[in-house]
């Protein structure tokens, strides 16, 4: 006979107060016991600083070899997409510290 399936149930996780959200523990716990494996790292190897000034939205459509180039430069000197392309504008003299030729 086969080992019977182990089975995952929502009632395993009880918050700690009625109303309140289960902790992130409570969570994966259930999830141990229903078999799940955390695909979580256990340590952050690369971590980023955030920038102090506000973000906003920024969408291209490059093309392939653009963007394969684009990428491929960044991960070999560590750079977040938005940090290669704020090296990009510096070496290109359009970062606002010197006017461009």
């Amino acid at each position: 006979m086969s080992k019977p399936e182990k089975r995952f149930n929502f009632s395993d996780i009880q918050p700690d107060q009625p109303g309140a959200t289960p902790s992130d523990a409570a969570v994966d716990q259930a999830g141990e016991r229903a078999g799940f494996v955390s695909r979580e790292p256990l340590e952050r190897i690369y971590k980023q600083e955030r920038s102090k000034e506000p973000t906003t939205p920024l969408s291209m459509r490059p093309t392939v070899s653009v963007a394969n180039r684009f990428i491929t430069w960044c991960k070999r000197e560590r750079y977040s997409y938005p940090e290669g392309l704020a090296e990009l504008m510096r070496r290109a003299g359009i970062d606002g510290t010197r006017p461009p030729n």
